[in-house]
């Protein structure tokens, strides 16, 4: 078949999804299936539009075209202007362009892209599908960027619409499988994320506890994910012997340093590229993962993958019924704690689980097909034959 997919980043930008697409589309192209991108030129990451590209070019098998958008690198306001921008240049692509078997859109932009692409495929009758990193616009209500009203219930409609429409719906975990039904009727597919930049023919077996114990929190330190209350959690925390580490940027950081001032045992590290960011995590010995309240209703974090294909645990603030808490606990591979409880129960619980670690001498791994590249190859592949 001839698929084409619709995202707003792609290689050589940095953004996550266009880190997994790099990855996923070879093993697609040698399935057979004939791949082509519309995306946009480079903008995602510090140095992303320095980096020169043809406007028709071929990458890992796949024939990219890019659209041209107004240079938000230079103007932020422009930043939301080009999502729309490219979801209507991108809809015109696929109604006058070559018509192909399959159009595939991602997350992002949200709501407008995905509804215009499903709207192409349903005037070319072009099978579809829609793979959903986050919920929109429930995520970004959770996440406190915009407010509940006449806006995303108008969003919620049109995206229910194109919920109702593909041919194939494709979330991350079973708890937005339950979201989108109790929204649509509509039961998605599961194939969750992988690590990315990982030998899965090579995982980390009797990962040695280090001393002092590292714990480290990589990506966005945004303003929505406890991370304060992580910590002043690590400030209650008896054992001397630990070390929490911040791995990225974002707004919330400043506020996070400020707070640690007078911590020995907390380290800021800034932005690293993804190889950079795994090395430095497999020298650790517990990644962390914290949401508020419903977010792992609308999204899964997928750095966990990259914690467990370090050899890693986890420790995980999220709902005791989350997947998240629910795999750590079945695979014996970290904490789960429930984020709303306070701090002093919190450490209460870190304390008991660190107390255990240095005993223990190593790490129990997760299982690979919970992370690796091989597994979730094999579920494209068959949901693809599915729609032949």
């Amino acid at each position: 078949m001839k698929i084409t997919i619709i995202y707003r980043y792609f290689w050589p930008d940095t953004a996550p999804y266009a880190l997994l697409l790099k990855e996923l589309l070879p093993a697609l192209v040698e399935a057979g299936y004939e791949i082509s991108i519309i995306s946009g030129y480079p903008s995602y990451g510090a140095d992303a539009s320095e980096k020169k590209v043809d406007q028709h070019s071929v990458e890992f098998g796949c024939s990219v075209r890019r659209i041209s958008l107004l240079p938000e690198h230079k103007f932020r306001i422009f930043k939301p202007m080009n999502m729309v921008l490219f979801s209507i240049i991108a809809f015109f692509f696929l109604v006058f362009g070559k018509k192909q078997d399959v159009y595939w859109s991602g997350t992002t932009p949200p709501v407008v892209q995905s509804f215009l692409v499903v709207l192409a495929a349903k005037i070319r009758r072009t099978k579809s599908i829609y793979q959903m990193q986050d919920i929109y616009p429930e995520i970004a209500i959770s996440s406190g960027l915009i407010k509940y009203g006449l806006v995303t219930k108008t969003l919620s409609k049109i995206d229910n619409f194109s919920l109702r429409t593909f041919d194939e719906v494709v979330v991350l975990s079973s708890d937005m499988v339950q979201t989108i039904y109790d929204r649509t009727g509509v039961q998605p597919n599961i194939i969750n994320n992988f690590a990315i930049g990982v030998d899965a023919e090579r995982p980390v077996t009797n990962k040695k506890v280090s001393r002092p114990i590292k714990f480290v929190f990589a990506g966005n330190i945004g303003g929505f994910q406890y991370l304060d209350k992580i910590v002043d959690v690590f400030r209650l925390i008896e054992d001397e012997e630990i070390e929490l580490h911040f791995l990225g940027d974002g707004k919330a950081k400043a506020n996070l340093e400020k707070m640690a001032s007078d911590c020995d045992n907390v380290y800021f590290h800034g932005h690293l590229s993804a190889s950079k960011a795994f090395q430095f995590i497999q020298k650790c010995d517990v990644g962390i993962v914290s949401l508020q309240p419903n977010l792992s209703k609308y999204a899964h974090p997928t750095k966990t993958h990259s914690y467990f294909a370090a050899g890693l645990h986890v420790f995980a603030l999220v709902e005791d019924d989350s997947e998240l808490a629910q795999t750590i606990k079945a695979n014996e591979v970290g904490i789960s704690v429930d984020g709303s409880l306070d701090e002093q129960s919190i450490a209460q619980s870190l304390n008991d689980y660190v107390h255990k670690l240095k005993y223990a001498g190593s790490l129990q791994t997760a299982p690979d097909d919970i992370w690796s590249l091989r597994g979730v190859i094999k579920k494209w592949l068959k949901l693809l034959e599915g729609l032949k």
